[in-house]
């Protein structure tokens, strides 16, 4: 409580404690029979809990009671106090824990550059009232770019996503900074992540099983009523205006680096609106004469090149950005590019598109080189050899 004292903890849990030591200074939390000066042997609350069922109350409850005189002081931003909220949201239930929920909204923003007051903030989203998480999103203004870049408070992002049914609240409080931001948030890595869930939620190759894990202890919370699938479409829908005018002005230099050409990637895949500037900006560098410096030669830019012609397959209403391509590239051009390793595997896609006449077209322009695409024995050209084997090249 005293603020000098409580620096000194915080030093010393922070940078000094070894594991013992920390869960040491944190039982003294769980009432005077675990305080220090007994003597007792150090114990997580889990353990204290089991060994001690009969207390169990008592124990949260003197947990509570000296929580809640932290929460308006300086010491709520320590991290020693995360770790004993992270205990108390961990056990309490009900009434004990919405009271504690109530008493610590306003100052979550405050505690989320931690791992456990991350966690302690995603608790208090998942089991919060309406009314509480609009306090809390709304505590968050001003403070959105720097909690999408944290290695923790990103987490806490996603999980208002999850949970938070009012997306227009969202929307104009959260949403509506991190368009403000969208360079910034684009070209980091936790920044990044909290794009990618806006347009994909936990798919797999964005969302590590570890994030998917936790996020999931918020799934069927009682106070979030909106279906997931619908939250997670109107949240699209507002990033995706801002988020198509950023990938359009900036569309060849998020495809040369590797990161961010998987969010553009991600974003013409799933994203809500017309994606044609962006096809139209990508056809327009890779029509450009073919050099070491073309984006198809580029290590990332030839990967996202085959990716992005591949997408046609889930397109089958268009645009095809296929289709764009061989429109504006000169005859002759399959052959100059099945020359680099790169450059053959984006050949290759052309043949993979199911896009009406783009396999036909490079199978006319190779029929009669395929014995000198055979000779180059790039991985790439024996892909392509196969393709055009297969499809009777």
């Amino acid at each position: 409580k005293n603020k000098e004292a409580a620096n000194v903890l915080e030093t010393a849990y922070v940078m000094h404690a070894n594991s013992a030591e920390r869960a040491a200074l944190v039982s003294e939390f769980y009432g005077p029979d675990y305080s220090l000066t007994k003597g007792a042997e150090t114990r997580p609350l889990a353990k204290v809990l089991e060994e001690n069922p009969g207390k169990r109350q008592a124990i949260i409850q003197h947990l509570k009671d000296s929580l809640v005189p932290l929460a308006e002081k300086q010491p709520m931003q320590h991290s020693l106090v995360h770790k004993a909220l992270l205990d108390f949201f961990t056990f309490a239930t009900g009434e004990m824990r919405s009271e504690m929920i109530e008493t610590v909204r306003e100052s979550l923003v405050h505690i989320v550059h931690t791992r456990e007051g991350a966690q302690v903030t995603m608790q208090c989203l998942w089991h919060g009232t309406a009314k509480d998480r609009k306090v809390i999103v709304k505590t968050f203004k001003s403070f959105v770019k720097k909690i999408s870049m944290e290695e923790y408070g990103h987490a806490v992002m996603l999980a208002v996503f999850d949970t938070v049914d009012d997306t227009i609240l969202v929307s104009k409080a959260l949403i509506s900074e991190l368009v403000e931001s969208m360079e910034e948030l684009a070209a980091d890595r936790f920044g990044r992540k909290v794009l990618h869930y806006l347009l994909e939620s936990r798919a797999s190759t964005q969302c590590h099983p570890t994030m998917v894990e936790l996020l999931r202890h918020g799934d069927g919370n009682a106070s979030s009523k909106k279906a997931g699938d619908q939250r997670c479409t109107e949240l699209r829908t507002a990033v995706s205006a801002p988020l198509l005018l950023h990938c359009g002005a900036n569309a060849v230099a998020m495809a040369r680096d590797k990161p961010q050409s998987q969010l553009l990637l991600a974003t013409t895949e799933h994203v809500i609106g017309d994606i044609r500037p962006v096809l139209e900006s990508m056809t327009e560098a890779v029509v450009e004469e073919f050099n070491e410096e073309h984006l198809v030669a580029d290590e990332s830019g030839h990967f996202f090149v085959k990716k992005l012609i591949l997408q046609d397959k889930t397109r089958p209403d268009g645009p095809w950005f296929s289709k764009l391509l061989l429109s504006q590239l000169p005859e002759g051009f399959a052959f100059h590019w099945a020359q680099t390793n790169r450059g053959a595997f984006v050949v290759s896609s052309f043949l993979e598109c199911g896009v009406d006449g783009c396999a036909a077209r490079i199978r006319s322009e190779l029929k009669s080189r395929l014995s000198e695409v055979r000779r180059l024995q790039t991985p790439g050209a024996k892909v392509l050899c196969k393709l055009l084997e297969k499809d009777g090249g």
